[in-house]
């Protein structure tokens, strides 16, 4: 390779440093913004993630403050962003039971059964596939559910996915906007 296969450019990059001392988290927001483009890279407490946009606005820092927490957690680590959200999902298999019941589709017992097994099931796991093959051995589950498919899970963001936007995103942001506001 010659030189004349190289281009460097020397650009301007801002860093971020965030620090929340009431949760004893940090990062560092690598930035570099122009007219239709933002480039983020950080560092944190959280992990590492980097992500560029090309289509961004005029106003990248109006585009940025636009941008919602599943949208940017999910350019910056992937669709690994949700877990099993137990609380909603028993809440919901409980109704599909009363459901059941109440249509007559299966008896006080089977429904009792399941009801006090259900503790069962999510005992030691966070694993979907755990849970489904956990349920359709369970006597009733035919009559509940049908297949697991009808499996009512639910799912929420990961809770280290929403402490870094709270804790550090949301900072990061406003000091961002303050900074254009007040250069």
């Amino acid at each position: 390779m010659n030189n004349n296969d190289v281009s460097v450019e020397i650009g301007t990059v801002s860093v971020y440093k965030v620090k929340n001392i009431t949760h004893r988290t940090w990062a560092d927001f690598c930035v570099e913004m122009g007219k239709g483009f933002v480039k983020l890279s950080i560092n944190s407490d959280y992990g590492a993630f980097a992500y560029n946009w090309f289509a961004a606005d005029d106003d990248p820092v109006a585009f940025l403050k636009r941008l919602n927490m599943s949208y940017v957690i999910a350019k910056f680590v992937g669709q690994d962003i949700k877990e099993v959200d137990l609380e909603t999902t028993v809440r919901m298999i409980k109704r599909r039971i009363i459901e059941r019941r109440r249509d007559d589709n299966i008896s006080w017992g089977m429904a009792r059964e399941f009801w006090d097994n259900i503790p069962d099931i999510f005992s030691g796991t966070q694993d979907e596939y755990c849970m489904r093959s956990r349920m359709v051995e369970m006597e009733g589950f035919d009559d509940i559910f049908g297949d697991s498919g009808c499996i009512p899970i639910q799912y929420k963001m990961k809770q280290i996915y929403i402490n870094f936007w709270e804790e550090l995103w949301a900072p990061f942001v406003a000091a961002l906007e303050k900074s254009v506001e007040n250069p």
